[in-house]
């Protein structure tokens, strides 16, 4: 499926900046002339994160995790179809050799947010979110953090990148929005929150 995002900048969304973890998109988007050049630009990465409630213990090592993946019934994920978080996911089971990801061991949702509720409420013991979504629920409800994926499960590394969007009328400001996220103090913050800087 067509991100969403993705799919409303095509059909005209009146949009200044897009943002994106999924390259596929952003890509697809530059190649269509539908971004400014040279306005593109890598602003964070992050990694996943398995959250579960309190019953459960965090893994300390990759074989532990592959243990508490293979004993949990039901795993809650994005859907890999349209969630970047989901698509991650979904390839960091298959990586883990997983069994049941084609039937009814893993909860799909439309986002991010629906896969902590979804733990939030016990309907799914773990859930798997990005790093910094793990780290802004935690402390707030039944769902923790257990266990943050290694950088190097990935073949690729989860990236945001953003760029002005050509329809903009303020593209100027956008260009200025991207350069604040580029600086000192709001790679600070992001880093609080959970992000890596590249």
């Amino acid at each position: 499926r067509v991100g969403v995002l993705r799919s409303q900048i095509e059909h005209g969304a009146r949009v200044d900046v897009y943002v994106s973890a999924a390259m596929n998109h952003m890509d697809k988007l530059e190649r269509d002339g539908l971004l400014v050049p040279g306005t593109r630009r890598d602003l964070l990465s992050n990694s996943l994160a398995v959250i579960g409630d309190g019953s459960l213990a965090g893994p300390q090592s990759w074989d532990g995790l592959v243990g508490l993946l293979v004993l949990v019934v039901r795993i809650a994920i994005g859907d890999p179809d349209s969630v970047p978080a989901g698509s991650y996911a979904m390839k960091a089971l298959t990586k883990l050799g997983v069994p049941g990801l084609d039937g009814e061991g893993l909860i799909l949702s439309g986002n991010v947010r629906q896969v902590l509720s979804f733990v939030e409420s016990g309907s799914a013991p773990l859930g798997i979110v990005l790093a910094s979504d793990a780290v802004a629920a935690s402390g707030s409800g039944r769902a923790r953090l257990l266990y943050i994926f290694p950088v190097s499960t990935f073949a690729a590394p989860i990236v945001y990148s953003a760029a002005v969007v050509a329809s903009s009328r303020r593209q100027t400001e956008g260009t200025k929005l991207i350069d604040f996220f580029s600086s000192g103090s709001a790679k600070r913050t992001c880093t609080t929150a959970g992000f890596v800087i590249p």
